[in-house]
């Protein structure tokens, strides 16, 4: 039966419209997101002009789409490093230094409130495209504190309380931290809440002067920071921070530097100003301070062609966006920052490595040679090649190792500080708390488990060290011996989900691994070390797993007749600070086995390097790295 074209006409038109839709709905994904802080920062204004660059120059197959998240609340690097983990966000600017900074003191403000300074969570998705512009430590104080003359001059005295969001106060943290005005047990400077806008600022400073001083992380130049500085009523200053060399040892995101005389304002009155011309340069007051990198970063999973063709248009155009912000003449690639912290993004090293030769094109005439005089010996060759990459990957493979060691560690930290967040909820009966530190406990333990399993599979195939082993074991039993601390009924609804989550997560982590493997023993690994879900049933092959993860996991129990509840407070503090010095040991014990494989020569120096990273980020205390 025909159906009439009155029918036939609109379902067509439909289709059309549909089609479109849907078509410039995919169109707008593709733009990336960027999160660059605050409208009117440094940061959101270069990320504007970077907007603009790429929509002027991208074109054809490297076409490249980027959106603004504008947020009216405060941001900073925190908040952008949280966007860029979640997906909310695939490019982010970021305050370099924060990102291996831990163990942050509490700052009690003057009002006797206490600001939390948390630690940044472990970045998993980031990857550096390119340097930005060097931000600078500045601290402003006004003259008429004329005896704060350095930054141990601060004790005692009224200081603005940094932006809670963001990058300044975990610098201003570290930096207090580091003068030991600010500790854990004690707060030798006054902090006052002035609000965070930079009015605000001013008004604390110059005019009603209920701070002494004032900490800034930007850019020389910055005009807030020259507004202060120009006041003639005000009268503000910079004051060195003079133990600069010493505080760059303790990160290595920043360098020691001074601010030129001049910065803030040239002429006969020079701010800042070193003195007369007539006193020798040795004499002179320069300004020492620290400066720190702006990173621009993507998420690890966006397509190495856009960020290529991103990378591409950012440097082939710097001079037109260095005439609009003149900090971006300091844009550059990360090479200095190769092995210490996140690495550098595929699709931004293959534009970094565009004119740089093969390793073939390099030696493209001893190769000749030896195939001539060596014709016959190439299988030989060949084979010795083939083993000096097998030795390599093995040691990269060590270092791996060790890694994910540390890594498990800091998962069982944040799981143990979950058990003494819930039992409090526990006992304040508040259920949102309850649901939150559940989810913490399941997620990291989960992922332990994971690790824990694999490395049995692992050293069944004598992929690892017995040590290894022993090590996630006893991470393991960590954490679920922590887990018993609470009421027998909840523990055992957390320790079912625990199984259920592991093995949701067990594809994902296996198909990592294979990756990370080097392929002769992939398909051994492959082949054998998952026997235990090789079964054609998928129910079935589930149900196998989880039965298998299950076991692994109640192994790690303490007999019912030893365990012991928390519920006093007093229990909670003494369980955390006992964990706390346990998890150190631990990681200390890594750090002496990994030093004695690179003694050993059975890791490199650069995977070493990489794992020193990793362990200083999971120790928050560079002093403790003897090397």
């Amino acid at each position: 039966m025909k159906r009439p074209i009155w029918f036939v006409v609109p379902f067509g038109v439909g289709l059309i419209v549909l089609s479109t839709a849907i078509l410039g709905s995919f169109k707008s994904d593709r733009c990336l997101k960027m999160a660059a802080g605050l409208q009117g920062g440094d940061s959101y204004f270069f990320a504007e002009k970077i907007k603009n660059l790429v929509e002027k120059y991208s074109e054809g197959d490297k076409k490249v789409c980027i959106t603004l998240i504008k947020d009216p609340t405060p941001q900073g690097t925190e908040e952008n490093l949280e966007k860029l983990e979640k997906n909310e966000a695939q490019l982010a600017t970021a305050q370099a230094d924060i990102l291996v900074m831990r163990d942050f003191p509490n700052i009690q403000l003057g009002n006797q409130k206490t600001v939390r300074v948390d630690s940044l969570v472990l970045l998993e998705q980031a990857e550096v495209v390119s340097l930005l512009f060097p931000d600078m430590y500045q601290l402003v104080v006004r003259d008429d504190s004329s005896n704060i003359k350095s930054v141990s001059d601060l004790e005692n005295k009224r200081i603005a309380l940094p932006p809670k969001k963001g990058g300044q106060i975990k610098s201003f943290a570290f930096l207090m931290q580091h003068y030991g005005l600010i500790t854990k047990e004690k707060n030798l400077v006054t902090m006052i809440e002035v609000g965070e806008k930079d009015t605000d600022l001013k008004k604390a400073l110059c005019d009603d002067k209920t701070v002494d001083a004032v900490f800034f992380v930007r850019a020389i130049g910055n005009q807030n920071i020259r507004e202060l500085l120009k006041d003639r009523e005000c009268k503000a200053r910079l004051v060195s921070i003079d133990q600069a060399a010493a505080i760059k040892i303790q990160n290595p995101y920043l360098e020691e530097v001074e601010i030129p005389e001049g910065a803030y304002q040239g002429g006969k009155n020079p701010i800042p100003n070193d003195g007369p011309d007539n006193v020798p340069d040795y004499q002179k007051q320069k300004v020492k301070t620290l400066s720190v990198q702006r990173l621009l970063l993507a998420r690890k999973d966006v397509s190495p062609k856009e960020i290529q063709a991103l990378t591409q248009i950012l440097y082939e155009h710097q001079q037109e966006l260095v005439k609009e912000f003149p900090l971006a003449a300091n844009i550059s690639p990360p090479n200095k920052f190769k092995g210490v912290g996140l690495p550098i993004h595929e699709g931004a090293q293959a534009y970094y490595d565009r004119e740089k030769p093969s390793w073939l094109e390099e030696n493209s005439g001893t190769i000749q040679v030896l195939q001539g005089i060596l014709g016959l010996a190439i299988p030989v060759i060949s084979g010795i090649l083939l083993w000096l990459k097998q030795r390599e990957q093995a040691r990269k493979n060590k270092a791996d190792d060790y890694i994910r060691e540390v890594t498990a560690l800091m998962d069982a930290s944040e799981c143990v500080h979950g058990v003494a967040e819930y039992l409090r909820a526990y006992n304040s009966n508040n259920t949102k708390q309850l649901k939150k530190f559940s989810e913490v406990i399941i997620e990291k333990t989960a992922k332990i488990l994971i690790e824990k399993k694999s490395a049995e599979i692992d050293r069944s195939q004598n992929l690892i060290s017995s040590d290894s082993l022993k090590s996630f074991s006893k991470t393991l039993r960590k954490v679920v011996n922590a887990i018993e601390k609470i009421p027998e009924q909840a523990t055992e609804e957390l320790l079912h989900t625990i199984s259920e989550r592991a093995t949701e997560l067990w594809d994902g982590y296996r198909q990592k691994r294979l990756q990370n493997r080097w392929l002769p023993f992939v398909s051994n690994w492959q082949t054998k070390s998952f026997e235990l879900i090789s079964v054609d049933n998928q129910k079935t092959q589930t149900a196998t797993l989880k039965s298998n993860l299950d076991a692994t996991l109640r192994n790690a129990l303490a007999p019912k007749d030893t365990r012991q509840t928390l519920s006093e407070e007093s229990q909670f503090e003494q369980f955390l600070e006992t964990e706390h010095l346990e998890i150190r040991r631990d990681l200390d014990s890594i750090f002496k086995r990994a030093v004695n494989a690179l003694v050993e020569e059975r890791i490199s120096q650069e995977s070493f390097q990489s794992f020193r990273v990793v362990w200083q980020i999971a120790t928050g205390d560079a002093d403790r790295i003897p090397m």
